[in-house]
């Protein structure tokens, strides 16, 4: 049962960023609610530590990506709601299945809009200002999530990917 609440979550999540770029709040706390209540029916209060790991291990971790505009805040919550449900234990490894999907898909779309000069030039100049002590700026300037990019990326589709990995893996 809390599997198949973590599914519906998570590619609920991918539906609305798809379509609107965003995750809505109630969905959000809808999940937290969910995960909460599932894991209270079958573990009792004894889950309240390994959940709140869950919630703050993406947080912590994500914080530095949200402001240099390289996660969206929406998407740290979706990881927080996934670690509601996962647990502090299990939350970095559905992080890094969820990194590597995000880097297949990135590489994908690098191909497909023949990005790849563009993207490493942008990337390696962005490191060198950051190296030589210049002004931070966000990775992707509000403009181009404004005019969303084609080389933007919806987040919460590899985010789910790495979920749905991390599950059937549990299943082997």
């Amino acid at each position: 049962m809390k599997e198949m609440l973590l599914v519906m979550f998570v590619v609920l999540c991918a539906g609305f960023d798809l379509r609107t770029y965003r995750i809505p709040n109630l969905l959000i706390l809808a999940g937290a609610a969910a995960g909460i209540g599932i894991r209270f029916y079958t573990e009792g209060s004894s889950f309240a530590a390994d959940a709140v790991a869950g919630v703050l291990i993406p947080a912590a971790v994500c914080v530095f990506l949200f402001l240099f505009s390289m996660i969206g805040a929406a998407d740290i919550k979706m990881f927080m709601v996934i670690g509601i449900f996962s647990g502090g234990g299990q939350i970095l490894m559905i992080m890094w299945y969820s990194l590597l999907t995000a880097a297949l898909a990135a590489l994908l779309r690098i191909r497909k809009y023949k990005l790849t000069y563009a993207r490493a030039s942008y990337l390696a100049s962005y490191i060198r200002r950051i190296a030589a002590g210049e002004k931070t700026e966000a990775y992707i300037s509000r403009e181009e999530i404004q005019e969303k990019s084609q080389w933007l990326m919806h987040l919460a589709v590899p985010i789910a990917g790495g979920t749905l990995i991390w599950l059937l893996l549990q299943q082997l």
